[in-house]
């Protein structure tokens, strides 16, 4: 899920949030080689040791990045958005596809856990897995 903020000073920024296992794929570098991936996105290295931490205590997590936008490039986006909501065929894939186009070349902000008590066995289930 993303949203798209315009600063006072008129700068545009998307800010995304997802699952661990979509975001760190969608980050800028995230091809790259881990020496590469260590200069351009600072946190990954922390984030993912504490994402694996949380997530072995049963907690659930996602993963918070950004990217700033230039307004050329937000316009052409909107316009190809709109007409994907606006399709009368597979109008959830379209829409999908087109938000995955704005979602590319993030820069990882963090993560957060929270625990789910709905998920009893959680837990166990993920300790099972390590």
């Amino acid at each position: 899920m993303s949203v798209v903020v315009r600063h006072p000073d008129g700068q545009l920024q998307l800010i995304t949030k997802g699952a661990d296992n979509v975001m760190l794929e969608r980050l800028a570098a995230a091809s790259n080689p881990a020496a590469e991936q260590a200069a351009l996105q600072p946190l990954l290295a922390s984030t993912s040791a504490h994402l694996n931490e949380m997530s072995k205590a049963g907690y659930r997590t996602l993963v918070v990045a950004s990217k700033a936008l230039q307004q050329q490039d937000y316009d052409a986006w909107a316009s190809r958005y709109k007409e994907a909501c606006a399709s009368l065929v597979d109008r959830n894939g379209r829409v999908a596809a087109v938000c995955e186009e704005i979602e590319r070349d993030l820069v990882l902000l963090g993560a957060t856990a929270v625990e789910d008590k709905l998920q009893v066995r959680g837990v166990n289930y993920v300790d099972s897995q390590t």
